[in-house]
């Protein structure tokens, strides 16, 4: 099964991907970072 997670480095977002790749289920990861030299 695969998986896309939405905010997979926030705090929630991380503690559920780890606990899904346990699982083996595999995610995919979807972030999306600020620019700071705008």
């Amino acid at each position: 099964m695969k998986i896309l997670l939405t905010g997979s480095s926030g705090f929630i977002g991380s503690a559920l991907k780890q606990l899904l790749e346990e699982q083996s289920i595999e995610v995919l990861p979807f972030d999306i970072k600020d620019n700071p030299s705008d």
